[in-house]
């Protein structure tokens, strides 16, 4: 009699056993979402389909028809990655009794990169658990002006405060003359984030050569981005496309021309820039003169009287003059008769 109830025992013990193990509990889904997923492939050479599970149950194991082809494990999601024809998938853990997913059932045809999300926690959670796990999750983007923003492949127009369920997206931001910047990220539930997306402008150099040497050099290009400079005129990382360009400088006639910039490249510009016309100089004092270096007083018909540091040349001389409300000024000056 002893012998018989010990084997009973045996027999029924892991029948107790199995009949302890906890349940898992679906709360969301499955269902079919629009997400991005790696290109994995099976032993066929086809591309996976892929299964979301959104969990903080640890330590899960896989089986299906085709078997499970590669498994990502991410903080609070794994990704089951299965053949395209791929009738079922088992979820399995030492400690709960196995839930297999019929796809079937809930009219989803596996195919290549669908992907397919479900949630599942521990029944024995309290209802307060329940729906913590269950909570979405916030995101607000910023990014470059001009840009536009993809979200899992989708256009997005709202940037701002956008509520989704807690899986992995993708977000991609794109614009003309820039480097797409792509960045996935893994939403759990009640996240709330914020995110820069900003694509690197492809630019170019530009090198600028002047005379007189310290003429304004302006550019501004179709987004009406505007640049400048006086005195230097190495302009580094300017976003490549067509400028205007406009080299000013008084008492020489203003410069407009067009030039283009190209991604990782250097251009080279050399500008002489001619005297105003109609300047009429006349000699008036002649003070001291050493080694070719004479102070004048001069007038400029178009620019007044003013007192400066002259140069003689064979044809004339180079005045430079300090102008209480332009600065230092260089006139060529036409040969004065004495």
């Amino acid at each position: 009699m002893k012998q018989l109830i010990f084997v009973c025992f045996i027999l029924f013990l892991p029948l107790a056993l199995f009949a302890q193990l906890a349940e898992f509990k679906i709360i969301r889904g499955p269902e079919k979402i629009q997400a991005n997923i790696s290109q994995v492939r099976d032993v066929q050479n086809r591309l996976c389909a892929a299964v979301q599970i959104l969990t903080d149950i640890d330590n899960l194991q896989y089986e299906s028809a085709r078997g499970a082809v590669q498994v990502e494990v991410h903080n609070g999601m794994e990704i089951v990655y299965l053949s395209p024809d791929d009738p079922f998938l088992k979820i399995m853990h030492p400690d709960f009794n196995p839930l297999t997913i019929l796809f079937m059932d809930y009219n989803i045809q596996l195919d290549d990169l669908v992907v397919i999300q479900l949630a599942i926690i521990d029944a024995a959670l309290d209802q307060n658990q329940i729906e913590a796990q269950n909570q979405t999750a916030k995101l607000s983007i910023s990014a470059r002006p001009g840009a536009v923003v993809y979200l899992d492949g989708m256009l997005q127009t709202k940037l701002q405060n956008i509520e989704l369920l807690p899986s992995q997206i993708t977000l991609r931001a794109e614009m003309d003359n820039a480097v797409p910047e792509e960045i996935t990220l893994l939403l759990k539930p009640n996240d709330d984030l914020e995110i820069s997306l900003f694509p690197k402008l492809k630019t170019g150099r530009l090198d600028i050569t002047t005379f007189p040497k310290d003429a304004k050099v302006e550019l501004i290009n179709a987004d009406k981005d505007y640049f400048a400079s006086t005195g230097t005129y190495i302009f580094t990382d300017l976003p490549v496309g067509e400028y205007d360009l406009t080299v000013k400088r008084n008492g020489f006639e203003t410069i407009n021309d067009k030039l283009k910039i190209a991604e990782n490249d250097t251009l080279f510009r050399d500008i002489k820039m001619e005297p105003l016309k109609g300047i009429d100089a006349a000699l008036l004092t002649y003070e001291e003169e050493e080694k070719g270096l004479a102070w004048y007083w001069v007038t400029l018909t178009t620019l007044g009287t003013c007192y400066g540091v002259a140069y003689f040349a064979t044809d004339g001389f180079s005045l430079n003059y300090d102008d209480p409300g332009e600065g230092r000024i260089t006139v060529i000056v036409p040969k004065v008769n004495e």
